[in-house]
């Protein structure tokens, strides 16, 4: 138990009836009712498709067994004095890792029948194959490989699970400190009643519960819809419904369209410009120039705070190697500017469609080409050093982090289930 229930060696053995616990306590159950109605619910209906989808064994197995913990700890704030030692590290050790890995378990299933719809199959492919003849030649290793995935999960997680129960069981038995009968000796503690209680809170033995948490928690979320990866596959593949949301719904336009712009520049710039290898550029200068005209365009058109009309966030170093890079060039090739009003940049005077000479004309794609030249004057000026295909690196992942936390969650959720499979199978 230790401190995180109030334990210590000066507590009495008796209920804590402090404003605190009482307030978790009531609580605690008043979400034991809400979560209880919903898990009703979702049985009642488990036969619509979207649950279907979704699958509530491993589902509605992970919200109890995490639910049980946590009401456990709730109520542990008030009762943590009179509860049993060795009660905390039982909840520890079996529901919360068991939670977990019933929660990564659901989680999973959904994804590969997710990416399972890309092909219009619910079942994996390996099952259908085999006859009866085949089955009965093969080992057992090679009958697992065969079953459906979404056999195969139930089967990791019953096994992961026994393992941990296993080791926090092993753990208790082979430590003195719950009984003084058997164990290791030297592992017991002294004192108090309240002293061994708070003592029974920390020690080695808890490395199994502590275990399962880590390997729970660094589990990759790659295949969540709400990753950077999911984000950064759709920006690839489609970017053209979150450009359209983020304008109309979130008022961000600006970072769909800075990270959209920045891909393809990217993607144009032929890797032999930037070798370092090369000593004699010879041709290559004018298309150097041509790459730093095309960011220099991208430049002035979201980030500059005297040419950009939204200037994107972010953080006021990231602006300023932009603007050693970029704002001279910027100032002879498009004029001072305004500088913009970050709060309010709609409100400047003045504000409006931007002439023939604005840099929004040049970054267009046409017929295959980037940006349209559009009649548009080159910088034909000294090209800073620093100028290199990283030079929007660190602006664009910060807009990323930011799309990623504000933006993403929001178009997702605005998508529907349909949407959020479909997203899924592509990334």
């Amino acid at each position: 138990m230790g401190s995180e229930l109030g334990v210590t060696a000066a507590s009495t053995p008796q209920p804590a009836y402090t404003p605190v616990s009482i307030w978790w306590t009531c609580w605690a159950g008043t979400w034991t009712v809400i979560v209880a109605s919903g898990v009703a619910y979702l049985i009642a209906h488990r036969n619509t498709p979207p649950l279907l989808l979704r699958g509530l064994g491993l589902s509605l197995s992970a919200v109890v067994m995490l639910h049980v913990y946590w009401a456990s700890v709730q109520f542990g704030t008030m009762i943590g004095t009179i509860m049993p030692g060795d009660a905390e590290y039982w909840i520890m050790g079996t529901y919360l890792p068991c939670g977990i890995a019933l929660f990564h378990a659901s989680n999973s299933r959904f994804y590969h029948v997710a990416k399972l719809q890309k092909g219009y199959i619910i079942r994996s492919s390996g099952g259908n194959d085999l006859s009866s003849t085949s089955r009965g030649k093969l080992g057992a290793v090679d009958r697992f490989h065969r079953l459906a995935y979404t056999t195969k999960i139930p089967v990791f997680v019953t096994v992961a699970s026994l393992v941990q129960v296993f080791l926090t069981i092993l753990m208790w038995l082979i430590s003195r400190k719950w009984h003084r009968t058997w164990g290791i000796p030297g592992t017991e503690v002294h004192g108090t009643e309240m002293q061994q209680k708070s003592a029974m809170g920390r020690g080695w033995e808890w490395w199994p519960g502590v275990l399962g948490q880590t390997l729970g928690s660094s589990s990759s979320s790659r295949d969540s819809i709400f990753t950077k990866r999911a984000l950064e596959c759709v920006l690839a593949r489609n970017p053209a419904p979150l450009q359209d949301f983020s304008a109309h719904r979130d008022f961000s336009g600006e970072n769909i369209a800075f990270l959209t712009r920045v891909a393809e520049w990217k993607s144009s710039l032929p890797h032999a410009v930037w070798d370092s290898r090369i000593l004699d550029y010879g041709d290559l200068t004018d298309l150097i120039r041509e790459q730093f005209h095309r960011a220099l365009c991208i430049y002035t058109t979201f980030i500059s705070n005297r040419h950009a009309q939204v200037p994107i966030n972010i953080s006021s170093q990231d602006r300023k190697e932009l603007e050693n890079v970029f704002e001279r060039p910027a100032g002879l090739l498009f004029g001072d500017g305004r500088p913009a009003n970050p709060a309010v940049p709609f409100d400047s005077p003045g504000y409006g469609p931007t002439p023939s000479a604005s840099p929004i004309a040049s970054i267009k794609a046409e017929s295959g080409s980037l940006f349209a030249d559009n009649g548009q004057v080159q910088y034909w000026g000294e090209i800073p050093q620093t100028f290199n295909a990283t030079v929007f690196d660190r602006a664009e992942e910060s807009i990323k982090d930011l799309v990623l936390t504000n933006t993403w969650p929001k178009f997702v959720r605005s998508c529907g289930i349909a949407a959020e499979v479909a997203l899924l199978a592509e990334s």
